[in-house]
């Protein structure tokens, strides 16, 4: 995951963030839950404190404000989405919102998405590289 160019706002937001679209289909896989639970204990957070967060998405999205952060923020939520090699249907329509909400057009939109697939296609390459030690 790409998070290091968030402020601390930002990366408080995109992991709540994060939570809502790994739940938009309400289950949470074991790799979403492993690499969820990496997120938030790297960057010192509380599993309810991000999970029993009730502000709203417009709330939340309101600090992605920058071009950078918007895309990082979109990728992220992409990789996340499909760590587990299921874009659910609840998934998807959740990342259109959002990329909608922070005014990504769809052109942009599809740009970040096809950079997300080529992503976990090296994660994949990385996991067999590892295997093989």
């Amino acid at each position: 995951m790409f998070v290091l160019c968030f402020t601390p706002d930002q990366l408080k937001n995109f992991v709540t963030i994060a939570y809502k679209v790994i739940t938009a289909d309400k289950k949470i896989t074991p790799e979403e839950k492993k690499a969820f639970e990496v997120l938030i204990s790297s960057y010192g957070f509380f599993n309810e404190e991000i999970t029993k967060d009730k502000r709203s998405l417009d709330e939340l999205l309101k600090v992605f404000d920058d071009n950078s952060s918007k895309t990082f923020c979109l990728l992220n939520l992409y990789i996340l989405a499909y760590i587990d090699k299921d874009f659910s249907k609840e998934e998807e329509e959740m990342i259109n919102n959002i990329a909608e909400k922070i005014g990504i057009k769809k052109e942009t939109q599809e740009k970040i998405f096809r950079i997300s697939q080529n992503m976990m296609k090296i994660f994949d390459e990385i996991d067999q590289v590892i295997n093989t030690l």
